[in-house]
């Protein structure tokens, strides 16, 4: 099960997975993500990934994931920002996608708020004079 959430203005997009996700149900996941992300056109967007809800993610799942995390960086995405369900998670998923975590542009945390999202796009929005 899933719910996307657009907020165009912000340009933040949130997606929550819960209950038990299959690496099937993450490509279905993936491919309706992406005809959303369609309403962005050319402009970038930060991706709040919320997976805490969801029962621990098998090896297969979290490989469709980590393309569909991909696929959203080819359609425009600056950041990706994921929330996975514990500890263990945090440091396996971490793990999988460092070289994006080394490169600024995804981060693991245990807190879902989209705040920290709003808050970054707003300090990267510069004032008019």
């Amino acid at each position: 099960m899933y719910l996307v959430s657009l907020f165009e203005r912000e340009g933040i997009v949130e997606a929550s997975l819960g209950g038990r996700v299959t690496a099937d149900e993450v490509r279905v996941f993936g491919e309706e993500l992406l005809e959303l992300l369609e309403t962005f056109e050319e402009r970038s967007f930060s991706l709040l990934l919320d997976f805490s809800r969801a029962k621990r993610l098998d090896h297969s799942a979290v490989c469709a994931l980590g393309m569909v995390k991909d696929q959203c960086f080819g359609a425009g995405a600056s950041e990706i920002v994921s929330v996975p369900c514990d500890e263990h998670d945090l440091v396996s998923h971490q793990s999988t996608r460092l070289q994006f975590v080394l490169e600024g542009k995804e981060r693991f945390q245990m807190d879902a708020t989209r705040s920290a999202l709003t808050m970054q796009k707003q300090a990267s929005i510069p004032l008019a004079a």
